[in-house]
């Protein structure tokens, strides 16, 4: 049996590439789709957790807000880890590679390089966002994403921090003594200080 596709005719060929583009395209959608609603779930959590903070006045609710948001920001990244996959595939293999060894080349000489392949939306894209972030010299996606990791962490981390503090200055030996209230600040401001730096840096 013939496996080198030599007996594959070249518009077959072209038809198999076109439809493996057009699945990924269509991931890449999909992929986009679950994390808009993964903002959408994020803004809710956030605003009901406020709510409750301000409303009700349970301040202590802070130092587990940010494990609620946790799970969501990863899936997050997660997903974004797959467009990246799948973006770089496409356009590293499928429009620089595949595609011009079957039709060859759209313009070699065109100076962008989304004119001088025929499928080229992949560099067009990169380009468009490369040139957004050196004019706006940030990432409008990603700095939504830092934005709810500030709003959830940040608080959790200075509330641990003026509590332990208040604490100290209203009872000083207390804050040797193994309490509810001390462990949790404690453990809240070792635990989400690295990891809200580890997700800023993820993130950029």
């Amino acid at each position: 049996m013939n496996n080198s596709g030599s007996d594959i005719s070249q518009q077959d060929k072209l038809n198999i590439v076109l439809k493996e583009y057009e699945a990924l395209r269509n991931e890449i959608i999909k992929c986009s789709d679950r994390q808009l609603q993964l903002f959408y779930i994020l803004i809710i959590i956030l605003s009901a957790a406020y709510g409750l903070v301000i409303i009700h006045g349970i301040s202590d609710f802070l130092c587990v807000l940010p494990i609620l948001i946790l799970p969501f920001i990863f899936r997050y990244l997660w997903e974004q880890h797959d467009v990246e996959i799948i973006s770089k595939y496409m356009k590293e293999e499928i429009e620089e590679k595949r595609i011009p060894s079957i039709v060859g080349y759209r313009c070699i000489e065109s100076p962008n390089n989304y004119d001088k392949y025929w499928i080229g939306w992949q560099h067009y894209w990169d380009d468009i966002e490369s040139q957004q972030i050196k004019k706006l010299s940030f990432n409008y996606k990603h700095s939504a994403l830092i934005l709810i990791v500030v709003i959830s962490f940040l608080p959790s981390i200075i509330f641990s921090v003026l509590s332990i503090i208040k604490l100290f200055l209203a009872f000083p030996v207390i804050i040797w003594i193994p309490s509810y209230q001390t462990a949790l600040y404690i453990l809240t401001l070792l635990l989400y200080t690295p990891l809200f730096v580890i997700l800023i840096r993820k993130i950029r």
